[in-house]
């Protein structure tokens, strides 16, 4: 181990919180509580969209943190039927991450955006509320996201989309336990720290 712990800052939405499962232990506490080689701090907020996240950075300096972790975009793709449009639109959600990379990118810390996973339409169309969650449209906001990403060299993760395998989602949304062991494994073994 090294004597230095690198610091992570990991920012998203409420799979970042772990909402789904009781205990609200999701992927990025999972990587926090393990991790011999980093220092990391979790926030994660329900609902939040890359909008937030940009806001939520004004209260970091990010110049304490060697790697900022980004995964939001799930809420961002919510189809209000209706508004007829979605909750930020896709030129929006481009133009606010590249802002997040060069923000990065000037405090040379590294970034890393995480994929989106996907849903069980049956359940989450409509999810509450006039939010649909669509995996055709998620599917073009995670496209921008890996886009934006190679862009900027940042790091891309993809993770696997849950929807596909039985008891990886708790309510067509939110990852399980299961799911959420998942999601951290894919993550874990794509990152430098351990």
């Amino acid at each position: 181990m090294s004597e230095t712990l690198q610091s992570v800052l990991i920012l998203g939405d409420s799979i970042v919180r772990g909402a789904g499962v009781d205990d609200s232990y999701g992927w990025a506490h999972r990587l926090r509580d393990r991790s011999t080689t980093a220092d990391v701090t979790v926030d994660g907020v329900g609902g939040r969209t890359v909008v937030d996240i940009v806001a939520q950075l004004e209260k970091y300096s990010l110049e304490e943190f060697d790697v900022l972790i980004v995964a939001v975009g799930i809420n961002d793709s919510v189809y209000r039927s209706e508004m007829g449009n979605h909750r930020v639109d896709l030129d929006t959600y481009e133009h606010l991450l590249r802002e997040i990379a060069t923000l990065a990118d000037s405090t040379d810390t590294q970034m890393i955006f995480i994929g989106l996973t996907r849903v069980d339409e049956k359940l989450v169309t409509p999810y509450k509320e006039d939010k649909n969650y669509i995996n055709h449209t998620i599917e073009q906001y995670d496209r921008v996201l890996r886009s934006v990403a190679n862009d900027a060299s940042a790091q891309y993760i993809q993770v696997p989309p849950l929807n596909d395998t039985e008891g990886l989602l708790s309510d067509g949304l939110h990852p399980s336990a299961d799911g959420y062991e998942t999601l951290y494994e894919a993550i874990h073994r794509q990152l430098d720290f351990q």
